[in-house]
């Protein structure tokens, strides 16, 4: 599977925040725990690229420590006149880096049914729900069935 290295990290917490609303079965704990921690060494690779270049472009004391704007360790770095312009280039580069993953899009069914087929349901047999929020920020790695392919690529859905 493809995607941004800028979302990777907004990926891992969302599988995270998924793992932690729904009980799932072993196998499915494993595959989006799989999928989760090669996430997150992307996004482990990514921020160090992105502070290189914060380190590169902002100002620095005497001793070569990142300046901020509010004189705080990990506050809003300060940078002089056109430099944040080059900061902002080179993040988008960053960000915008192209990954392939070593894993296939997650099938909508790994997350809704149990391995033998039925679906997930809560205390009182009524089929577990997740907030969108959490689905929203999932859906890019979702693998897609024929009716959305269909709907993205303007025909009408079965």
């Amino acid at each position: 599977m493809k995607g941004l290295a800028g979302n990777s990290g907004e990926w891992a917490a969302a599988i995270a925040g998924f793992m932690n609303e729904i009980p799932l079965e072993i196998n499915a704990c494993l595959k989006l725990g799989d999928i989760a921690e090669e996430l997150g060494k992307t996004f482990k690779l990514f921020e160090g690229k992105r502070m290189e270049a914060l380190h590169e472009w902002c100002k620095k004391d005497k001793d070569g420590k990142m300046v901020t704007t509010n004189g705080k360790e990990n506050g809003p770095a300060d940078f002089e006149d056109g430099a944040q312009d080059e900061y902002a280039k080179a993040f988008s580069l960053i960000a915008n880096e192209d990954i392939e993953y070593k894993f296939d899009p997650i099938p909508i069914k790994l997350l809704t049914h149990r391995a033998s087929g039925k679906p997930y349901v809560d205390k009182d047999g009524e089929p577990v729900t997740v907030l969108p929020s959490i689905m929203m920020r999932m859906k890019p790695l979702l693998e897609k069935d024929k009716a959305t392919k269909k709907e993205t690529e303007g025909g009408e859905s079965e």
